[in-house]
């Protein structure tokens, strides 16, 4: 038993040698069979010491408490219908609040994070009776996953959370693939620890890098700063470690149903599978092969495709080096890491042969600062392409393919006013549902707007929308334009929020709007921002969970608009777009452009 500083743990004796056995074919070899059985037995009565050392515990706290008088004295706060908060602790209003209803058992353990609590030992043992027996109905139950991915959008506070899952055999119970993973041992000898603690360790760095900790190399929470928010990250690296106790070739089946059942969107479900997939590659390419070696690093940038990913997948290495031991992640493999990462990025960024006068360079250089980050090379040809056509007299060029259930449509337009309103009217018209989009407004003005959309009842036909899409912007669509929206069910007012913030620069205004997803959602979001004469130069739009959220950066409004309180009937406006209960007014002097 190793004890002190901030970390007690139980190790085997002489773990290196039995792992060398496990890998060996000798006569010494172990069959793995056998050790695996021990391990588990070894959990088994882990579990019971735990239980017996959280007893003991409870003990000496009571007779701490009793001693300083403290003990049924501390005020009691009742927090929900479920728990309370007493001289610091979560406690349960009755045996049968989880039975009630089983997404407790994730709430629980976020509330104990968010509010800084000691979880009492009344809902520890409740939480490690009733898991077991509500597995099923908690598996069944949407709002407990919503509860564990919340868990994971929780900046520097999802590793306490899991952990405190697993001890109280919740994880195990809402997600069984952990369950094959607790006390699973690695063959490598250089793993210090079994896979489920493997995991957990890894989350903590992770966490440790959203929260700015300052024992962290700068370049590393440098990095961190440039991803918007490093959900993926933690989801990847437990799904990772997930995939270690499925049969070889099951991961693929393991990763995909566990991101929906987290309600993951599209992109970032994107990102998770492509981490989980490249997992342990850049690792692989610092040491065993040459890192000056071209083509591996070429066939790795096109396997990464974006910068975003790039950083994703490094700060994924980090994670599972340093919780693999104390001396998996030293000086030496940063450096590699480091140096194949600004290799990597280089051949991304594209070939200095190209030239600062290239077509391509011309087009990065006019091109909104997100957008190097947000679109793989690929993309960046087919949008080269479109634009061509443009150039070349086509009111608007056209693109799509298959996302699974669902097609990714590109369209490229000269920008104009109107233009977001009048591509997502055009969507609508071909019988589309949109479920996610993004918007780029190049320096020259040309538009390049990307679609996720799922086929009406007639499927997709990329001929009827290419003839909505001329219709309406040559103008000959101005009757369908005209006509008011079908009036759908309005939803509650709490149900939608609106929010403006300054951009960086004075004539321009963040405006992020979310509310439940239906249909024509971000067409009257759209016709909205056009009534109030204001200009979509980027949008972004994420559906998931039966909801949809909507961030567009507009130019005619700044921070000194925002400062007056002028943008008031804007922000009125929205929240009826978003309700479905906003009307649709003549805009011919009012302008929109994407």
């Amino acid at each position: 038993l190793v004890t002190g500083g901030d970390e007690d743990r139980l190790e085997l004796a002489r773990w290196d040698a039995v792992c060398a056995r496990l890998s060996g074919d000798g006569e010494d070899a172990v069959e793995p069979r056998a050790v695996e059985a021990f391990l588990r037995r070894l959990r088994r009565h882990g579990a019971v010491v735990s239980r017996a050392v959280d007893r003991v515990l409870g003990v000496v706290a009571r007779e701490r408490r009793a001693a300083t008088g403290g003990d049924e004295a501390g005020p009691r706060v009742e927090l929900s219908e479920a728990f309370a908060e007493e001289s610091g602790r979560l406690v349960p209003r009755g045996d049968g609040v989880f039975r009630e209803a089983p997404e407790r058992l994730v709430t629980a353990f976020r509330i104990l994070s968010e509010r800084g609590l000691d979880a009492s030992e009344r809902l520890i043992h409740l939480a490690r009776r009733d898991a077991p027996r509500l597995a099923e109905r908690l598996r069944a139950s949407d709002e407990a996953w919503r509860e564990l991915r919340r868990a994971f959008e929780a900046a520097g506070r999802t590793a306490p959370i899991l952990r405190g899952l697993a001890d109280a055999g919740v994880l195990a119970a809402l997600v069984p693939e952990f369950d094959a993973v607790v006390g699973l041992a690695r063959r490598e000898p250089r793993h210090a620890y079994p896979v489920d603690e493997h995991l957990l360790r890894a989350i903590e760095v992770a966490d440790r890098l959203e929260g700015e900790d300052e024992t962290l190399p700068e370049e590393l929470r440098a990095l961190a700063r440039r991803i918007p928010d490093l959900a993926a990250l933690k989801i990847a690296l437990l799904a990772s470690d997930l995939v270690r106790g499925a049969e070889d070739g099951a991961g693929e089946a393991i990763v995909r149903p566990l991101l929906g059942r987290l309600g993951v969107d599209e992109r970032r479900a994107d990102d998770v599978a492509f981490l989980v997939r490249e997992q342990g590659t850049m690792s692989r390419l610092g040491r065993p092969l040459d890192p000056r070696d071209e083509s591996a690093l070429d066939a790795f940038a096109r396997a990464v495709r974006t910068p975003t990913r790039l950083h994703l997948l490094h700060l994924a290495t980090v994670c599972d080096l340093r919780a693999t031991s104390a001396t998996a992640y030293s000086r030496w493999p940063a450096e590699l890491l480091r140096d194949l990462a600004q290799r990597t990025a280089r051949r991304l960024s594209g070939p200095p042969s190209a030239g600062a006068d290239g077509p391509r360079a011309r087009h990065l250089a006019r091109m909104p600062a997100r957008y190097a980050e947000e679109v793989d090379e690929d993309e960046v040809r087919l949008h080269l392409e479109l634009a061509e056509r443009v150039a070349a007299g086509d009111v608007a060029a056209l693109a799509w393919d298959d996302e699974g259930e669902r097609r990714r449509v590109w369209i490229v337009a000269p920008d104009r006013p109107r233009l977001l309103a009048d591509l997502c009217l055009a969507l609508s018209v071909a019988g589309l549902d949109l479920t996610a989009a993004e918007a780029y407004t190049r320096a020259d003005g040309v538009a390049f707007d990307r679609f996720l959309v799922g086929g009406g009842a007639s499927g997709f036909d990329l001929e009827a929308l290419r003839t909505a899409v001329g219709r309406i912007l040559s103008g000959e669509g101005a009757a369908v334009r005209a006509e008011p929206p079908s009036a759908p069910p309005a939803v509650p007012r709490a149900a939608v929020t609106v929010r403006l913030q300054a951009a960086g620069e004075d004539d321009r205004l963040i405006v992020t709007v979310a509310g439940p997803d239906r249909s024509g959602a971000v067409l009257d979001v759209a016709r909205a921002v056009a009534e109030a004469n204001l200009d979509v130069v980027g949008a972004t739009v994420v559906t998931a969970d039966g909801r949809v959220e909507q961030t567009l950066e507009v130019r005619g409004a700044g921070a000194a608009a925002l400062a007056e309180g002028r943008l008031e009937p804007l922000r009125k406006g929205l929240i009826e777009a978003a309700r479905g209960a906003a009307q649709n007014s003549s805009s011919s002097n009012r302008k929109s452009s994407s």
